[in-house]
Order: structure tokens, then sequence, then C-alpha cells
């Protein structure tokens, strides 16, 4: 794998971090009103571009979509452990468009966030280990990146 391809990966995993750290300030907020549709709506955003990497980095074609059953039966046709995940992550995919308008009268609870939450992530665990080589820092350039990162936001979570 080259170095451009190997970064392109870990960013959509960076962004699917970004996705789950907006869930965790939401989840670990001490406001009444907890905004728990947008907690879900970067639960299922966060699984889309972890399924994304892991689609990249296996060189399997996907459309453009946020549909979780669509695109876990990409990843199936690679490696089926990933049906064990098929029916957890398709209840997200709703959390994608029908919970962010007011004509939907379903609001998830507290509960149902965190849930979600648990749900992506094993589901990241589940990615990382199957993207092992990706993590083991082959490239010197992609160390000093993430050294880099390290030192400006002193956060060990950024080094994935």
């Amino acid at each position: 794998m080259n170095e451009k391809l190997h970064k392109y990966i870990l960013s959509w995993i960076e962004k699917a971090n970004h996705d789950l750290k907006c869930v965790a300030l939401i989840l670990n907020s001490n406001d009444i009103d907890l905004p728990l549709d947008v907690a879900c709506f970067h639960c299922q955003q966060s699984a889309v571009k972890l399924i994304k990497a892991y689609l990249v980095y296996s060189d399997v074609e996907f459309p453009h979509t946020h549909n979780l059953a669509d695109l876990i039966d990409f990843c199936i046709q690679k490696d089926e452990t990933f049906t064990d995940y098929q029916k957890k992550l398709e209840n997200l995919t709703p959390f994608a468009v029908e919970i962010r308008y007011p004509d939907d009268s379903y609001y998830p609870t507290i509960n149902d966030a965190q849930e979600s939450y648990q749900l992506v992530l094993d589901f990241k665990k589940f990615i990382k280990n199957k993207m092992k080589d990706l993590f083991e820092f082959k490239y010197f350039g992609l160390i000093s990146f993430y050294i880099s990162r390290y030192i400006i936001f002193n956060r060990k979570d950024l080094l994935i």
C-alpha cells in the first residue's frame, strides 16, 4: 500500500473519530436538554466512515450512500465476519436523515444514544482489528505526522 492511500484510509478513520468525539461531548454533558438526535446522527456517520475506511483498505468500490445495510453488504462480500454487525448497524441508518427533520415524530432516548455510541465503539475495535497492518506505521512520514499531532494536541486519541 502506498503512503497516499495509507493516509487516505487513516483520514476516514480520523473523521469517524471526530463524529465519536461529538457523541461523547453530548453524552457527557450536564445539560438537561441533550441533542440526542444529533448524537445518534454522529453515531451513524461514524459507522459509515469506518466502513468506508475498510472498503478503501480492501480495494472495494462502493456507491455514494449512507445506508449502512448497503455498505455492510460490500464488506460481507470481502469478509463474512461482518455479518455479525449487519443487523445491528442497520438500526443506525434512520439516524442519517429521518430524525434530523422536525416532521418526524421519533426522538431518540438517552438509552438509544448510549447504545448507539457503544455499538460504534465496538465496531471501531472490530474494524481496527481487520486493518491491523495499517496501524503498524510502516511509513516514517506517517509516524512523524501523527507524532506532530500528538505534540500539538497532546491527545493520544488522535493517534488512533
